[in-house]
């Protein structure tokens, strides 16, 4: 029966086999092969770390890069600034208000211990923000006091020394560290590998991609693609620097004189150092004359002529142009907001900032995932009761909160006409409003009074504006007749 049915399960659908027999028609465990495992090491008996699908010595690039090119460090800081909205964390209803109150207090003072050179939780979500935009995924160890009685601090752990291992037989990962030097306490030695790799414990370490494609655990780093248009940077600022301390931004200067004849007996090399001495000196005559703005010379002696270099870079500019759009693609951060419009319409302008806030969101919930794991480890150890955290960033600066809260308007309108025809229930009503349940299980008053009163209220401010519109008009025609009625006098 077990063959039949695992051999024919493409006849059936999956709730059509588990029917037929609970357990029979399904694998015990997992079926396909990790892409990602060597398992010709595996057979001779040695284990490997999964490798990613890039090199990791890619990233302490990247971070420099952050650190020094313009063009990338202002997409670094936008993003942090522009992702970090500030944030508000919520219980389920089971916690009362004096609790939260408690809890949001205890919050507040121990963050500010938990990382050094960090002002506090908003600090060190700057640095969550941080990692993954360099090395594409959040990676650190909330790490608790010895009495486990309370979070003593956060270590983040560079995403690059992160290492993963799957063992034969089982689905999870297990998170190393690749260390710096093997000179470690003997109290660790059973959580080495080769020496260098210290086994982490997963209750307390935390990793959350930010890209990835696969089934491997590891980040991608989303400024990756730019190493190559900033590499084609750095040579196109070098060659402009040659050119400007050789020839100069606008061009050069040349200089040219009769050269004097040999004096009678003069040896060849003393002619020559004379030469060139005589040379020094008009080049050196020739700078001060041309930061003074004037320039003197004995007639058929001396001849002066400006070379210029503008016209011969003048497409230097389009070339420019080109690199640093590539390099806005690479970093997934367009030109316009780097103050390069290069022509960009208002539509797309709009359409840009769109993207950005969806860009934003979804680096926010990477954050806000660690921030709930985290924060909820910390209140149970403080000794706090609760059955769920929620952790929410606010909304950008870049979008427009009063079309949000028109939009949301619409929607509540909406939804209380569905709960007012049956068609969903409070619960419900709560999970599409934003909110995990609902604080009561029945509205406080009669919604049907909620929406006579707002029906009220709208109509008052219509009658109102519609008042103000006819003493306005009346106020108009008023004005027009005293002056048509005003008698006309002449000298």
């Amino acid at each position: 029966m077990k063959n039949t049915i695992w051999n024919d399960i493409d006849k059936f659908s999956p709730s059509k086999a588990l029917a037929i027999t609970t357990g029979s028609g399904l694998p015990r465990g997992q079926v396909s092969k990790d892409d990602s495992i060597d398992y010709f090491g595996i057979v001779k008996g040695h284990l490997e770390f999964i490798k990613p699908e890039y090199n990791f010595d890619v990233v302490p690039i990247i971070r420099k890069l952050v650190y020094s090119n313009p063009d990338i460090s202002q997409a670094f800081k936008d993003i942090i600034q522009l992702a970090n909205t500030g944030h508000e964390i919520t219980f389920d209803n089971g916690v009362s208000k004096d609790d939260q109150i408690k809890m949001k207090e205890a919050l507040d003072e121990a963050s500010v211990n938990w990382c050094e050179g960090t002002a506090g939780l908003h600090g060190i979500i700057n640095k969550m923000f941080a990692q993954c935009m360099i090395g594409g995924a959040i990676s650190n160890e909330w790490v608790p006091n010895n009495s486990l009685t309370d979070l003593a601090r956060i270590k983040f752990l560079n995403p690059e020394n992160i290492r993963y291992m799957l063992k034969p037989g089982k689905i999870k990962y297990i998170p190393y560290q690749k260390l710096k030097n093997n000179i470690i306490g003997s109290g660790f030695k059973n959580r080495i590998i080769d020496g260098q790799y210290i086994k982490l414990n997963p209750t307390t370490f935390r990793y959350y991609a930010l890209y990835s494609d696969t089934d491997l655990p590891y980040g991608i780093p989303p400024y990756l693609p730019s190493i190559t248009p900033v590499s084609t940077q750095t040579r196109m600022l070098s060659n402009i620097d040659e050119i400007v301390s050789t020839m100069g931004i606008l061009g050069w200067a040349e200089a040219k004189m009769d050269k004097p004849d040999a004096l009678d007996g003069e040896d060849p090399e003393i002619y020559t150092a004379r030469l060139n001495t005589i040379l020094s000196d008009l080049k050196e005559r020739m700078r001060e004359n041309l930061r003074s703005g004037v320039s003197v010379g004995f007639k058929d002696d001396h001849e002066f002529e400006f070379k210029t270099t503008v016209k011969d870079a003048s497409g230097m500019d389009s070339l420019w142009a080109h690199n640093e759009q590539q390099l806005a693609s690479a970093i997934d951060f367009d030109s316009a907001f780097m103050g390069r419009s290069y022509n960009t319409s208002e539509t797309m302008i709009t359409i840009l900032f769109t993207k950005m806030v969806s860009q934003l969101s979804n680096v926010q919930e990477v954050v806000e995932a660690n921030l709930k794991y985290g924060l909820s480890l910390f209140f149970r150890l403080r000794g706090f009761n609760f059955k769920s955290i929620d952790v929410q960033f606010n909304k950008s600066t870049i979008t427009d909160d009063l079309k949000y809260q028109q939009a949301n308007e619409i929607k509540l309108r909406n939804l209380v006409l569905l709960y007012k025809m049956g068609t969903i229930d409070e619960f419900t009503f709560a999970k599409l409003s934003g909110f995990s349940e609902p604080f009561q299980n029945k509205p406080r008053v009669d919604i049907s009074e909620i929406d006579s009163k707002s029906k009220s209220k709208e109509k008052e401010e219509k009658e109102k504006k519609k008042d103000k519109s006819e003493r306005e008009s009346k106020a108009k025609r008023k004005e027009g007749v005293v002056r048509r009625t005003k008698p006309i006098t002449s000298e």
